[in-house]
């Protein structure tokens, strides 16, 4: 059997009203440790997600440019396709 003195002893270890100031703030920056790291891994994984879609949209955005004409390009065959139109009229 545990004696009275030694359960009185433990019980005080775990109650926040009769914890030392020591203990208190160990406990207290362990916490705060503990959610300052989950945050952190939280930044990372935000990070390498806005990378990742950062990527994604260079990649996108340059098939797209090799897929759309040139605004030049484009409009000199509107002009050409116009051109042929009226002479076609014409004839």
């Amino acid at each position: 059997m545990t004696s009275v003195t030694g359960s009185l002893s433990e019980d005080r270890g775990n109650d926040p009203i009769h914890e030392s100031e020591t203990a208190r703030l160990q406990r207290e920056v362990d916490i705060y440790t503990h959610k300052f790291e989950n945050e952190k891994r939280k930044l990372q994984i935000l990070q390498d997600q806005i990378k990742q879609v950062d990527n994604e949209y260079k990649e996108k955005t340059d098939n797209i440019n090799k897929i759309r004409p040139e605004p030049i390009a484009d409009k000199r065959d509107y002009i050409v396709l116009h051109s042929q139109s009226h002479a076609i009229n014409n004839q």
